[in-house]
């Protein structure tokens, strides 16, 4: 079983490829979602900020450039 933050992480990331592929609806959806049914560990907008997609974004790239 994945703990709550490993599960967190994974959604995050999931929720970080949605507004890249221009899909809020659905990345809201999720974070609504995950807000409801954890209500002593939300997402906030510090969770998921343009810094924090641009980090995303930077770490994919470093880990795709490296043979």
């Amino acid at each position: 079983k994945m703990s709550i933050s490993g599960e967190k992480g994974r959604l995050r990331s999931e929720i970080f490829k949605l507004f890249l592929e221009k899909k809020p609806k659905e990345a809201m959806s999720l974070i609504l979602s995950w807000n409801k049914s954890r209500k002593t560990n939300p997402f906030t907008p510090e969770d998921i900020s343009d810094s924090d997609i641009y980090q995303y974004v930077a770490r994919k790239a470093r880990i795709k450039a490296t043979p």
